[in-house]
């Protein structure tokens, strides 16, 4: 910020803030990762998400696995759809995501993913060989869905989890999606013991996950617009209570760090309006930085 502004920072800046404001890193709350498991709400809430990391990473790895007992087109072509078909789950997270927020867009997004999954059964066990390309279809339709959740999943998660454990608890959850993605070459590898049916129940078992990974997420609260827990307190409290707007007066300085970071107030300079619009342009709350 400095640097857009053409400001100077004092080399002392921090020794004063902290002399002005008394605050000391020994003096910030702290969490450990077993806080989590503490409370019923907190504890369900980490369960699922831990479940929906490991389950996106199974379905997302094992539908790439998948490729060759699809049953219709060549290796080659197949693997250059499954990866083509990333760009539109992209595009799609990134128009939808702040209208119509995390948990809808995550649930809708397993899914539609689990479903499409489940309904290959009907066309590899029932349907001839020239409607195989059904099956491959809907395979691309189930990775869409993988891959728009686990682009979900990382920002739902990191946004649930209080400040004070955030790192530590999307570490362990990334470690559950590992852990999935250990799993899924094994039920791939069904389609050597049972054949069709086995075609057919690897993606069977992938689709009931993330219908169940989907459904699940529901139970969390959405986190779009609102201000996110900073203390294991806050994160039991977190979607428990109806969200309220904020009004004009509220967003003040003191209530910034509720909301994000914390932007220092420093006196003996001067920015203009005109080099701090580009960056708060949004904002109703004036920083003479």
């Amino acid at each position: 910020m400095a640097d857009v502004n053409k400001v100077k920072l004092p080399d002392n800046l921090f020794e004063e803030h902290e002399t002005e404001t008394g605050t000391h890193d020994d003096d910030k709350p702290k969490g450990s990762f077993f806080d989590l498991f503490t409370t019923p709400v907190m504890c369900t809430r980490t369960l699922i998400i831990f479940f929906n990391w490991m389950v996106v990473s199974m379905v997302y790895y094992g539908l790439s696995l998948n490729l060759e007992n699809l049953g219709a087109g060549s290796i080659h072509l197949n693997f250059l759809l499954v990866g083509l078909v990333e760009f539109p789950a992209l595009a799609l997270i990134v128009g939808l995501l702040n209208r119509l927020g995390r948990k809808t867009l995550h649930c809708a997004s397993m899914l539609l993913g689990g479903v499409s999954c489940i309904l290959t059964i009907f066309t590899i066990l029932y349907a001839d060989q020239t409607l195989q390309w059904v099956t491959v279809l809907l395979a691309m339709v189930g990775k869409l869905g993988s891959t728009g959740g686990f682009l979900i999943i990382y920002i739902f998660s990191s946004e649930l989890f209080p400040t004070v454990i955030r790192q530590s608890a999307t570490g362990a959850s990334s470690s559950c999606a590992r852990a999935g993605a250990m799993v899924a070459p094994y039920i791939v590898d069904m389609v050597w013991i049972c054949g069709d049916l086995g075609r057919a129940l690897s993606l069977l078992v992938f689709g009931s996950l993330a219908i169940l990974a989907g459904l699940l997420a529901l139970f969390l609260p959405e986190t779009l617009n609102r201000d996110l827990p900073e203390t294991i307190e806050d994160g039991i409290k977190f979607g428990r209570q109806s969200p309220r707007r904020r009004s004009t007066d509220e967003d003040s300085e003191e209530n910034l760090p509720q909301r994000g970071l914390l932007l220092l107030a420093m006196s003996n300079s001067r920015v203009s309006n005109r080099n701090i619009s580009p960056i708060c342009s949004d904002s109703t709350t004036h920083v003479n930085a």
